[in-house]
């Protein structure tokens, strides 16, 4: 084991994940924590939260495409968002995300440790869960609960 406090070859550094959210994001996981959450694993939907594909920073998606966990035609873009911030895009593909795992449930890049920070952290709030929830992407809403 090694004694430094460098990250996995691979992996982004919780530090670095926390720095990339906008302000405002940092003040709604801080007042408004999520509190419980439903099992994406047994919940009755289709998904519709991966419907769309999800917005990737430039270091997650080569981390994964390091990794050998991706392929550049995985991806859209980069694409800047509101902020001006590069993003690259998961592609879409019949079922939703190409990240959807073929069979059964859930995201197939869950287990790798480097699924996207988005994926992790949607809904940061309410409000951001009503906006999913009225593009018809989190049919669970109500089961979510926050601080």
């Amino acid at each position: 084991m090694s004694d430094s406090n460098e990250p996995a070859q691979g992996r982004i550094p919780p530090s670095a994940t926390a720095a990339r959210l906008p302000n405002h994001a940092h003040a709604d996981l801080i007042h408004r924590p999520v509190l419980a959450s439903p099992d994406c694993m047994t919940y009755p939907c289709s998904q519709d939260c991966c419907s769309h594909g999800a917005d990737v920073w430039p270091a997650e998606r080569d981390a994964l495409l390091g990794a050998g966990h991706a392929t550049a035609e995985q991806f859209t873009g980069p694409e800047p968002d509101d902020e001006g911030d590069l993003l690259y895009r998961t592609a879409v593909g019949p079922r939703g995300c190409v990240f959807l795992r073929p069979e059964g449930r859930g995201c197939g890049l869950h287990f790798t440790g480097l699924k996207p920070e988005v994926c992790r952290v949607v809904p940061r709030d309410y409000d951001e869960g009503e906006e999913m929830r009225d593009d018809g992407q989190l049919p669970c809403l109500a089961e979510w609960k926050f601080g």
